[in-house]
């Protein structure tokens, strides 16, 4: 059996295997499918008659739920997609099924005969774009899409036709001093975001911002000052709505972790709960002992893939 580091490169000369390039390389770097449907889209791709066999086993080799592609394999499987792609036409660029498409047109140049693009060739391919789960116009945008390029343009904002202080202090009203806390926090560098990662790493990277809020005591706001908090729920929800000019998936965390999971554990929670994961530690302590980040980190544990949840004796 191969493993993740063993050498592995796509035959970029067959223009036959194109169509796939993208939907194989989206399959590994959303990163959300089970060994079993990954087995799925490989038994679909070895039922195809239009490969030859030895086609087949190429890309067979990029679909092995048991060894996947090293970070740097899968870098340069998306290099090779984003060189193709250079000089397509943006509607070659719709969806992954489309890209694929452009790719194997431009490279087969007719040759073939395009006995790839047939209407059930087409199908079948849509088939494994739809059991990917994901948006493909979004994927497909994101996916050829450079560093530089999603870079926010520089542009000139136009004259505004009222006094933009006084409407920000009427939106903002009495969170305006952490709302502007939280918009400094995120224009610093530990909070840019980071692409390329795949998702373990990217996990990490939000979890550590969502330490970091912990560690500023953003996460308590809404809890009474007996546990740390300010006692202000419309502070805690200034937060959140400030929260969602940065990474989204740090907003959902943050939402999970100070929400859900801390509101869970102060509203159904009984006096040993509270005495127990919320003893009155200020903010100088880091929040309430629920949202230090020993605990962000420790839940986050508990959620991640492979492992079983914790269960009390009561078996909730």
């Amino acid at each position: 059996m191969r493993t993740a580091s063993s050498e592995l490169s796509w035959p970029v000369g067959e223009p036959r295997l194109l169509p796939l390039l993208p939907l194989i390389y989206v399959a590994w770097a959303d990163g959300d499918l089970t060994p079993a449907e990954m087995q799925g889209i490989r038994a679909r791709i070895e039922s195809f008659d239009w490969l030859e066999a030895s086609a087949r086993d190429q890309v067979a080799r990029w679909l092995e739920p048991d060894a996947p592609p090293s970070p740097a394999q899968l870098g340069e499987l998306l290099a090779v997609v984003r060189g193709l792609t250079a000089r397509l036409p943006v509607a070659g660029r719709l969806t992954l099924v489309d890209l694929g498409l452009e790719l194997a047109r431009a490279a087969d140049d007719g040759a073939g005969g395009e006995d790839w693009a047939t209407p059930e060739v087409c199908d079948a391919l849509e088939e494994i774009q739809t059991a990917l789960g994901v948006a493909p116009a979004e994927v497909c945008r994101e996916l050829l899409s450079s560093d530089a390029a999603r870079a926010t343009p520089s542009v000139e904002a136009p004259a505004a036709a009222f006094d933009l202080e006084a409407m920000t202090r009427l939106l903002e009203s009495d969170y305006r001093e952490v709302r502007e806390e939280v918009r400094e926090m995120l224009r610093s560098p530990k909070f840019d975001y980071q692409y390329g990662l795949d998702k373990e790493a990217y996990r990490e990277l939000v979890l550590g911002w969502c330490k970091e809020l912990a560690r500023r005591g953003l996460g308590s706001s809404a809890f009474p000052s007996e546990y740390g908090g300010h006692g202000d729920v419309g502070r805690g929800i200034a937060v959140f709505e400030t929260l969602a000019f940065g990474d989204l998936s740090l907003l959902v965390k943050f939402g999970v972790q100070f929400g859900l999971f801390g509101g869970s554990v102060y509203f159904l929670g009984t006096k040993r709960h509270h005495e127990k994961y919320a003893p009155g530690h200020r903010r100088s302590a880091g929040a309430a002992r629920c949202l230090r980040p020993s605990r962000c980190e420790k839940w986050a544990d508990q959620r991640r893939p492979g492992d079983q949840r914790r269960r009390d004796s009561s078996g909730h």
